[in-house]
């Protein structure tokens, strides 16, 4: 079981991190839920990787090769972390991570937007990681964002 679970990302993918929180932290849970920009995390990880926690690192990418995801994925090598990848791209490196505590979740390829705004596949590994984390079934959460 873990106490820290940490939603990483660069760009629009950290922004998905930060929603999750603002959702998951208002729940009754004995995890902690941070949102790290991947960014900060490669640049800082002697400040932010301490030892002796049990943590679970998602990380979010649309192509999984950003030079932030592949230098996220060296450093989960190293630190004593469980990780969880969530990506559109089947051929990028989050999709292809094979650590030992390493899982890869590949959303369907529709969702690996060509354009410039990350529309479809923002909204797809955000829900997926709420479908994930949320003991709410996912219809009741997307009821409630509606209403």
């Amino acid at each position: 079981r873990y106490e820290e679970v940490w939603f990483c990302g660069a760009g629009t993918s950290a922004f998905i991190g930060e929603s999750l929180c603002v959702y998951l932290s208002e729940r009754q849970s004995a995890v902690r839920y941070i949102a790290v920009p991947s960014t900060e995390l490669v640049a800082h990880p002697e400040q932010l990787l301490r030892r002796g926690v049990r943590r679970l690192v998602v990380s979010f990418g649309r192509s999984g090769d950003s030079p932030e995801s592949v230098a996220t994925l060296g450093l989960l090598e190293r630190a004593d972390c469980g990780g969880l990848h969530i990506t559109c791209n089947a051929r990028g490196a989050l999709a292809r991570s094979t650590g030992a505590r390493q899982r890869a979740i590949v959303l369907p390829e529709a969702t690996h937007d060509s354009g410039f705004a990350m529309t479809s596949s923002y909204s797809t590994m955000l829900l997926y990681a709420l479908a994930v984390f949320d003991a709410v079934p996912i219809q009741e959460v997307v009821t409630r964002m509606i209403a």
